[in-house]
């Protein structure tokens, strides 16, 4: 048998092993999961879940997408306060464990972002906004 009529059986062959390393890898993963979700958390220094779960029995949100004319870049008073309601109360944090730990929810993070970007569009880039667009481009971004 030649080289050139192995190379076949050995691509399947290295295929399957791994096909099969992937399903066990996913599922020691699954279960790793759940050991995570038992597991109680002081919020002290490293010790917080990389991902916060959130029960599932919360439900889903209908949400309906549109082109708007609010939120504009330019504008005068009324443009601030639009930009405004995208912030939440708490600016976006949860306060997790016995010490109440801040921890910056994403989306809201985001949104701080791009009102940032908003802000440098319209003209307003001072010190602060300069400083700050560098880390907001990067993680919007990511």
């Amino acid at each position: 048998m030649s080289v050139r009529s192995r190379v076949p059986s050995l691509a399947a062959f290295v295929t399957c092993l791994v096909a099969l390393a992937s399903v066990y890898l996913l599922s020691n993963s699954s279960r790793k999961g759940l050991a995570v979700r038992d597991h109680s958390y002081s919020y002290i220094g490293d010790d917080y879940p990389e991902i916060w779960r959130i029960s599932s029995s919360l439900g889903k949100v209908a949400m309906t997408v549109e082109e708007t004319q609010s939120y504009p870049i330019h504008g005068g008073h009324n443009t601030l306060e639009m930009w405004a309601t995208t912030s939440s109360k708490g600016f976006g944090y949860v306060r997790l464990g016995t010490e109440h730990r801040a921890f910056a929810v994403s989306m809201f993070h985001q949104l701080h972002c791009v009102r940032l970007l908003r802000a440098s569009l319209a003209g307003s880039y001072d010190p602060y906004a300069r400083g700050h667009m560098h880390h907001c481009l990067n993680y919007l971004r990511q």
